[in-house]
């Protein structure tokens, strides 16, 4: 069990933590250019959704890559 929780971390945490910062950079982005609200709210929760999924897929495919 504990080697699944090392390689949760090891392969999620990294793509979590960055999701959240570009989410919240973008709103932030979004909103200091436009002054709305709902599209911050909007293009940040995308950008979370984007970034979450493909960060760990990127790194699967290096890995994939290194391995052939």
């Amino acid at each position: 069990m504990k080697n699944k929780i090392k390689e949760w971390i090891r392969r999620y945490l990294p793509a979590d933590i960055l999701s959240t910062v570009l989410s919240l950079a973008t709103a932030w982005l979004i909103h200091r250019e436009t002054g709305d609200n709902v599209l911050a709210a909007f293009v940040g929760s995308a950008m979370a959704s984007i970034s979450t999924a493909s960060l760990p897929m990127g790194a699967a495919l290096l890995d994939y890559a290194k391995k052939s």
